[in-house]
């Protein structure tokens, strides 16, 4: 499963650490692979869980104060 989060605030933190605070939140049975771009960070997501179990999970991630300026955008199967 693929997902972007993307910046929608010019003072979010920036990409680099929005990734690793993004997989410090997410839980460790997920095997995860990032991309980062100057405003996108794409999230791959390895697991034998179910997609909705993973998008819940990403979506709960986005919502920490620590991703503030963030969002989820799009999600590929």
């Amino acid at each position: 499963m693929k997902l972007d989060i993307v910046s929608r605030d010019p003072a979010a933190a920036p990409a680099a650490l929005t990734a690793i605070r993004l997989l410090a939140l997410l839980p460790e049975r997920f095997t995860c692979h990032t991309e980062v771009a100057t405003d996108r960070v794409r999230l791959r997501v390895e697991t034998s869980e179910s997609l909705q179990s993973v998008g819940e999970a990403v979506a709960e991630a986005v919502r920490d104060k620590a991703l503030h300026g963030w969002r989820l955008a799009e999600v590929e199967l």
